[in-house]
């Protein structure tokens, strides 16, 4: 749990300098909700997912969890910070974001595609 809570922050913390950055590249608010604050978030989401299934394998799922538990957290406390919309992209892809993290690095480790049938004897 402690490497998924250390994922999570993270790319939270990743999220955040990478749309501060795209906010001065494009000279636009990169932090409003749009479609490109959506994807770095779920990018970062990834990413935090694969870091984490690297440090302990598992991690990603316990990741989802977390992503989850925030999104409906926020979603409830904070009903006017963003549209509908945006907290549910994150409800729903988010957690799948962290597991193909995570599945990432299995495949990577392995070194094949996940469900490739290279290597079995047939």
């Amino acid at each position: 749990m402690g490497t998924a809570l250390a994922a999570f922050i993270a790319a939270g913390a990743l999220e955040s300098a990478g749309l501060a950055a795209l906010s001065r590249v494009l000279v636009v608010d990169a932090n409003q909700p749009t479609a490109l604050s959506v994807m770095v978030g779920l990018a970062t989401i990834v990413l935090g997912g694969y870091v984490a299934a690297w440090i302990r394998p598992g991690a990603a799922q316990a990741l989802a969890g977390i992503e989850m538990i925030a999104v409906v957290i926020l979603m409830v406390t904070m009903t006017d910070s963003a549209p509908l919309w945006y907290g549910l992209t994150f409800l729903i892809i988010g957690p799948l974001a962290a597991c193909a993290g995570g599945i990432l690095r299995v495949a990577g480790q392995t070194g094949r595609a996940v469900g490739s049938r290279r290597g079995k004897e047939e």
